[in-house]
């Protein structure tokens, strides 16, 4: 058997108002207990000693850290990197400012130390505080989740090509748990989806499209009644559909749909890898 972890975004996908990455507020923090708190977690201006004292935390476990990574001075970014073993143990969570990688890199790409549980990244610089993410349990899953019928869906996030992204990712049954994660994402394009009064036990697929220098691409599930689509802007598609695993590339070629865009808006947007990976020792 290979060894894999899954990498799990909350949020997976940041929309936000565009700033430069040259004057960013962080949550800083190291440790369960300190990164737990909410909106009362310490922030910092991010700086050169901030970015070390981050690097110096994930180093052990984000080994490329340790290298002189090609990167941009004076220009930041938020991170919020959380390792759960497959127990519920919350072995590893910082919070804090790294270094821009020049070109395309990206933070979350870096290899890691190899383990078996689930991993959170997020690298932002749409906003201040813009690592602090609503966190879910360790170890809470679908066991006791009551689902609805036709819910088993594609889950991945990929960068430049479709099919990579079904062949990354895995195809899972829907629950809430999942749901509300990607509407986490989606409430920063649509502040007026009301997850409340959501019928939490009927779910859909959806598939999102990002096209850019390279084209990204996010598929996952939803609540049947969420019009998840609404307000997607001009360079972004999306679609929504109800059979099992509909959103899988070239399952319909009436699937492509994409009559909810709407106009463009300035945004700054981190993707994330989401699914089972090799892990890199």
């Amino acid at each position: 058997m290979r060894s894999f972890v899954t990498t799990i975004v909350a949020p997976l996908l940041f929309m936000s108002l565009a700033k430069t990455g040259l004057a960013l507020d962080c949550d800083f923090c190291y440790g369960e207990e300190d990164c737990s708190l909410g909106r009362d977690v310490p922030v910092v201006r991010c700086d050169e000693e901030s970015v070390q004292l981050t690097n110096s935390s994930l180093a052990s476990f984000i080994r490329p850290l340790r290298t002189a990574l090609p990167t941009t001075r004076h220009t930041y970014e938020c991170v919020h990197v959380r390792a759960t073993s497959v127990s519920g143990h919350v072995f590893l969570f910082v919070r804090g400012c790294v270094h821009r990688l020049e070109g395309a890199g990206r933070f979350c790409s870096l290899s890691h130390a190899a383990f078996q549980g689930s991993l959170e990244c997020v690298a932002c610089d749409g906003e201040d505080r813009c690592n602090n993410i609503p966190l879910l349990e360790a170890g809470s899953g679908a066991s006791d989740v009551e689902t609805g019928s036709d819910n088993q869906c594609m889950h991945c996030v990929a960068q430049g090509d479709e099919n990579a992204c079904d062949t990354q990712g895995d195809s899972m049954q829907c629950n809430t748990e999942l749901a509300e994660r990607y509407l986490n994402i989606f409430a920063r394009l649509n502040e007026n989806i009301d997850v409340e009064k959501a019928d939490k036990t009927q779910f859909k697929c959806f598939k999102f499209k990002m096209s850019g220098q390279e084209d990204y691409f996010m598929k996952g599930c939803t609540y049947k009644s969420i019009p998840l689509c609404d307000k997607i802007l001009e360079s972004m598609s999306c679609s929504t559909c109800e059979p099992a695993n509909c959103n899988i590339h070239h399952y319909s070629d009436d699937y492509e749909d994409y009559s909810d865009k709407v106009a463009p808006r300035g945004v700054s947007i981190a993707v994330l890898a989401l699914g089972p990976h090799v892990a890199v020792s």
